[in-house]
């Protein structure tokens, strides 16, 4: 994991060392910034403050709907949609059970007395109506039998297929060494090295291959990723970091062995316009490599030694970096004034800098999140 997390942090922060982000000052001391939260050279000239005249811009109305920042935010791959599993029942297929659902077009949930059952599609009836009060599915091909919820007892599972077959489970439980990372050699030989090349797939009990099929698999790495590294209100009983092609991904499994492959995060955005604040995660690693372009289009400035007095200035900060203790950090006023702070990667030492930019830089950003950033949240809770 070391060399993994090692490869994710050079890469997001090496790409930030561009013409205009090289310098580094003293260690910074005292204080009043336009940026919340920094400081200023000790000694240092203020300059006075200019009056700001910029293009229009307005604040992103997407970020007002973010009301936390979650990392498992733009899913691009679900194993299982249990809304997806269930139809209704328009016209009754047998005269003697009332069906209320069809599932995966294999078997019917009948109900009775308050109960629920299970038939085939053939009528047969596979689970009597007279225990459980609720059934659903909760993989595919297993349902999900819960009783009275009164009774307080732990709900049993069941399999099923569309030939009839239905098997109840003794004591399901989740066991996170089912799940194995299997490794092959790739192919294709690798040109410029002698090493073999690997990919990685993840395999799920059954013997399935998670994303078999599909573009996500066949990862050039993959790991399980602790959860003390993410930021989410999704739970998962296991995650998994993969990379492929240069993008990042993370897998979420549940305790039935669905899974999720969300875009990784590449940074974090935070702006502020007005009164207005909001603050979303990048996750798309196209977008990420614009704004790295982007960065790197405002050309040279001179390092200058402080901010203006003005804390009520507009203003943008850009978090480079997923990895603990490995981010790039650039905070753009809206008069121009731009604070890097880079911590520390490997023999390189961290630093904290003042800079120049264009005033026109700041609006960039603020259109860029408006038009590009906001893409990635579309139709997302």
């Amino acid at each position: 994991m070391g060399r993994f997390v090692t490869y994710l942090s050079l890469l997001c922060c090496a790409s930030l060392t561009v013409s205009w982000l090289t310098g580094c000052s003293e260690e910074i001391k005292t204080n009043s910034s336009s940026v919340p939260g920094t400081t200023l050279s000790s000694g240092s000239a203020k300059p006075a403050p200019e009056k700001v005249e910029l293009k229009s811009y307005e604040f992103p109305e997407f970020l007002n709907t973010i009301k936390s920042p979650d990392m498992l935010s733009n899913p691009v791959l679900i194993s299982f949609d249990a809304n997806a599993a269930v139809s209704g029942v328009t016209s009754q297929p047998f005269e003697d059970l009332e069906c209320v659902q069809l599932v995966e077009d294999a078997v019917y949930i009948f109900a009775k007395d308050g109960f629920k059952g299970v038939c085939d599609l053939n009528g047969k009836v596979l689970l009597e109506a007279d225990t459980y009060t609720d059934i659903k599915p909760c993989s595919n091909g297993m349902l999900m039998l819960s009783r009275n919820k009164e009774l307080n007892s732990p709900d049993d599972y069941a399999y099923f297929n569309e030939f009839g077959s239905f098997t109840m489970i003794d004591r399901y439980r989740f066991v996170p060494d089912d799940i194995v990372i299997d490794a092959v050699p790739a192919a294709e030989e690798t040109e410029d090295t002698e090493e073999e090349r690997m990919i990685y797939d993840l395999i799920l009990p059954g013997n399935v291959t998670a994303g078999s099929g599909t573009e996500f698999s066949g990862w050039d790495r993959l790991e399980p990723m602790p959860v003390e590294e993410l930021d989410t209100v999704r739970a998962y009983s296991a995650y998994y970091r993969a990379q492929k092609d240069g993008s990042f991904y993370i897998i979420g499994v549940d305790k039935y062995y669905n899974y999720t492959v969300y875009n990784g995060t590449y940074g974090m955005v935070k702006l502020r316009v007005g009164n207005d604040y909001g603050v979303c995660y990048i996750l798309d690693y196209n977008d990420y490599t614009e704004l790295d372009k982007m960065l790197q289009s405002f050309g040279d400035s001179n390092e200058v030694k402080a901010p203006s007095k003005d804390e009520n200035l507009d203003f943008i900060q850009i978090e480079m970096g997923t990895a603990p203790g490995t981010t790039t950090t650039v905070t753009v006023s809206a008069d121009g004034f731009c604070l890097t702070d880079r911590s520390a990667v490997g023999d390189n030492p961290s630093c904290k800098f003042f800079s120049m930019l264009d005033k026109e830089s700041f609006v960039s950003l603020v259109q860029w999140v408006d038009q590009v950033l906001s893409k990635e949240y579309q139709g997302r809770n």
